[in-house]
């Protein structure tokens, strides 16, 4: 199956490619600022006097990058995947459901987007017990 048209993709399409985008170059952005940061870390300028108030705060981020990073994987797991299956570009999938009766084939369909909200459902839960106040 080859991919649709760029041209003739529908609006919903086109948000959500544009927001998996979106969320690799947050992602490579990110792990980039914090590679500078650990380098900038290592010079000798980063302990003196005139660099402190920035030192502490660009510390944190470089912290928090990979947590952020992670959390930006997860969601990026969460649409790609919602987005292959509705485009029907799931190979594992199809060879699975093509041996399977209508029927089954409905229930497994129920049974996985099922597990894909229980799924999102976690992870917005956790995400919000670790960052709630």
């Amino acid at each position: 199956m080859s991919a649709p048209s760029v041209l003739k993709l529908h609006l919903g399409d086109r948000i959500e490619r544009s927001f998996i985008a979106l969320l690799l170059g947050l992602m490579t952005v990110i792990t980039f600022a914090n590679v500078v940061i650990r380098k900038l870390q290592e010079m000798d300028f980063w302990r003196s006097d005139w660099f402190e108030p920035w030192a502490e705060p660009l510390s944190n981020f470089g912290l928090q990058s990979l947590e952020t990073t992670v959390f930006l994987f997860a969601w990026m797991g969460i649409v790609g995947t919602a987005y292959m299956v509705r485009i029907k570009a799931q190979l594992g999938v199809d060879v699975a459901l093509n041996y399977m009766s209508p029927s089954w084939r409905y229930a497994a369909t129920l049974f996985a987007v099922g597990a894909c909200l229980l799924y999102t459902l976690l992870l917005l839960k956790g995400s919000w017990d670790y960052w709630a106040p």
